[in-house]
């Protein structure tokens, strides 16, 4: 088959063709089908193509695509980037699409935006000013702000990242927590054991055992350190004076600071969820529906608090920082309110 020269790659559909062949269809009529205009190039003017931040690459049998290719193309009219999960900073915002590439958005006073490495990503985490993520080979990255070490990753292979406003920790494939950064509150000395999901708060961090209990570390001035009982746990979500856990059943348990009722969740059964400052919001199971719960985001540079206020939307994964909340939809799509004093409430 001769080279094509694509455009913005719809990636779902290059797939397709690579393995036509075991379905019997031979490939070059599988290019010829989404050719739909016979120009030559897969392009935006082919109907179903959705951009993942692949472009400009030469295409000889499907599969490979050269090194040398930009980072990411913009979307071509019509189309849209489709993401499968995104992680809010202080002013910053980070979204990773289908294939695990990252695009962040927003203020970059210290990197946080022009820093990121290169790679596939299986995980990305940010909080205040830096970011860390897990690569698809296990190792980890982190860029941004390191005035306290909280950007110096440790070597190995690792399962999960979290971060926090001045430290970070990760768990090792052993199952083993480490962490590093500033140890303000101890946050450097995590407990002992193995463990599957990591949060870290302001202050204060937790965990998941293998075993499904939490554990907690740091500071502990409204209790958002004193974790529940029971081994049913299956993620914890630490925020700046509340926690939030999401049981195995769906349910929410919060604990911690409680003003302006973020630790109140409804009755209702979750698949996600995530917390901030004054608030905590998750995403229904079943529809995906967003519920948020407490008093909601504050302006920038400010102690004025934003009430909630949303429209009735449907996610498959919701973030909450200090200043503003994002959410992907259940059709892949970033969309954000709250705050936007960095552009960090702007995806592309």
């Amino acid at each position: 088959m001769p080279l094509i020269k694509a455009g913005p790659i719809c990636l779902a559909l290059l797939v397709a063709c690579s393995s036509s062949e075991e379905g019997g269809e031979d490939v070059a009529e599988c290019w010829d089908e989404i050719d739909n205009d016979g120009d030559g190039l897969i392009d935006c003017d082919d109907a179903g193509c959705i951009v993942l931040g692949i472009c400009e690459g030469k295409i000889d049998t499907g599969e490979d695509v050269p090194d040398d290719q930009p980072e990411f193309c913009d979307p071509c009219e019509g189309s849209t980037y489709v993401w499968a999960s995104v992680s809010a900073g202080e002013e910053t915002t980070c979204a990773l699409d289908e294939a695990g590439y990252a695009r962040c958005w927003g203020e970059n006073d210290v990197g946080q935006v022009s820093e990121v490495p290169d790679g596939q990503f299986s995980a990305i985490d940010l909080y205040g000013e830096h970011g860390c993520g897990l690569l698809l080979t296990g190792d980890l990255v982190c860029w941004g702000e390191n005035d306290h070490g909280q950007a110096d990753a440790p070597s190995g292979k690792f399962i999960g990242i979290a971060v926090g406003k001045r430290d970070s920790c990760a768990i090792r494939d052993s199952g083993i927590l480490v962490c590093w950064g500033s140890n303000q509150t101890d946050l450097g000395s995590p407990p002992e054991g193995s463990f599957t999901q990591v949060s870290l708060g302001w202050n204060h961090a937790c965990a998941v055992r293998n075993t499904g209990e939490i554990a907690c570390w740091g500071e502990n001035h409204n209790g958002e350190a004193v974790a529940p009982e029971g081994d049913n746990f299956s993620s914890v979500h630490a925020g700046e004076s509340h926690t939030c856990a999401l049981r195995q059943s769906g349910r929410v348990s919060c604990f911690g600071g409680n003003n302006n009722g973020e630790s109140t969740p409804p009755d209702l059964t979750f698949s996600t969820v995530d917390v901030g400052h004054s608030g905590s919001c998750g995403t229904l199971i079943g529809d995906g529906k967003l519920q948020c719960w407490g008093g909601g985001v504050y302006t920038h540079g400010t102690s004025d608090l934003v009430p909630f206020d949303l429209p009735e939307i449907y996610l498959k994964q919701v973030e909450i920082s200090r200043h503003n909340l994002c959410g992907v939809t259940t059709e892949g799509q970033v969309i954000c309110w709250g705050g936007n004093s960095g552009g960090q409430s702007s995806p592309p």
